[in-house]
């Protein structure tokens, strides 16, 4: 932890996609999957991480839609305190 590591390849960026959360879904597909998924979320090897990892894990599918830049995860004061200050300015 807390070493260098050294930069093996640099691919392109061309099919990449930057995911934004909260992840969205209809509900009753979003409540199966955590009925679901429940039972797995005491392993970690089979857990999944996401709302995503879990409709995929019930045989759902996942679609990526466009986002947008002020769309904010609020999980910690500071993410809190941005979003408190973004808000304040016209968009």
């Amino acid at each position: 932890g807390g070493g260098v590591e050294p930069v093996v390849a640099t691919p392109s960026r061309e099919p990449l996609r930057a995911v934004q959360t909260p992840q969205g879904f209809e509900l009753g597909t979003l409540l199966e999957a955590h009925r679901l998924g429940a039972r797995r979320s005491q392993d970690e090897a089979v857990a999944a991480s996401d709302d995503a990892g879990l409709v995929e894990a019930a045989g759902g599918s996942v679609v990526v839609v466009p986002g947008h830049q002020m769309g904010l995860k609020i999980t910690t004061p500071t993410d809190l305190a941005l979003a408190e200050v973004l808000v304040g300015r016209s968009y």
